[in-house]
């Protein structure tokens, strides 16, 4: 779930910056700030030509220490791996800060 650490810039879409309280983070919900984000993320390994959001939705989970709500999106698009072995290691990683929620990860294959 692509987000920004509230005390950047605010994306638009967001929550407004008057509500922003110091280490908290905003979700990304326009499809440019996501594609940019995901471009940050593959930087340096890989340059992203081409992606798009086909699906975007709120997941709501419930942990004996907590609960609360968060949001995902899936995309789909074109990349150009640069270092094949740091990417493989990125992959390995996963992308952004909802990994402990089964984000960040990611499918790749050959272009059709």
């Amino acid at each position: 779930h692509p987000t920004r650490s509230a005390i950047n810039v605010a994306p638009v879409g967001t929550v407004p910056r008057a509500e922003w309280t110091r280490g908290s983070r905003v979700y990304l919900v326009g499809e440019e700030d996501r594609r940019r984000w995901l471009s940050r993320q593959l930087e340096p390994v890989a340059r992203l030509l081409e992606a798009r959001v086909i699906e975007a939705r709120d997941i709501y989970f419930a942990k004996p220490s907590a609960s609360g709500w968060y949001k995902t999106c899936r995309m789909f698009g074109l990349l150009e791996v640069r270092d094949p072995e740091a990417f493989i290691r990125l992959l390995e990683k996963g992308f952004g800060k909802g990994k402990a929620y089964g984000c960040g990860l990611m499918t790749i294959g050959r272009p059709s």
